[in-house]
């Protein structure tokens, strides 16, 4: 992400999966403060799967989310994403220092099913924070190790997913102090 005045514009590389299930896609973003509460972002991008047996497919992914500061202590977020369905996101934060916060969000998988996501989120020095979370149908653990070096910040993670076995990850943001 690169900060821009009052706003940020980015870019997103993902991939998931192994040989036989893999899901790549490739998006550039924009995000927007609206006065001190509210943030505002949209997403556009494209997202290809390739299963084994079954081919691959690929289509253009857009989004769009909002962020409001309800208190000193509470966020929330609702976010809808658009490819080969719609996909709608809402959850809720609790912030009781600086150092400290616990969310919850629901989300719709494409059969009409709705999970959730519990996590927690802990600052353990000023470099160094860890993330544990719950998430899914049926449910898996992640872990994320995030380290910040005055702008730029590095999360190093991984989930134990039933099906996909572990599932590693790394994130590297860059963003205004």
């Amino acid at each position: 992400m690169l900060p821009i005045r009052n706003m940020g514009i980015g870019m997103q590389v993902m991939q998931f999966g192994n040989q036989y299930w893999k899901e790549q896609e490739l998006s550039g973003g924009a995000g927007i403060r609206l006065g001190k509460p509210v943030q505002a972002g949209v997403q556009f991008g494209y997202r290809s799967k390739a299963v084994v047996q079954y081919g691959s497919s690929g289509q253009v992914v857009a989004g769009a989310g909002f962020r409001w500061k309800m208190g000193k202590r509470w966020t929330s977020a609702m976010q809808v994403i658009r490819s080969d369905y719609t996909q709608y996101f809402a959850g809720i934060g609790w912030q009781p220092s600086p150092d400290f916060l616990i969310s919850v969000e629901g989300t719709n998988t494409i059969h009409k099913d709705y999970y959730g996501t519990v996590q927690a989120l802990s600052r353990l020095a000023p470099a160094l924070a860890l993330q544990l979370a719950v998430t899914g149908l049926p449910a898996y653990l992640q872990t994320l190790v995030m380290i910040t070096i005055r702008q730029l910040r590095i999360d190093i993670g991984t989930a134990l997913h039933q099906q996909l076995g572990l599932t590693p990850s790394v994130t590297v943001v860059w963003q205004k102090q």
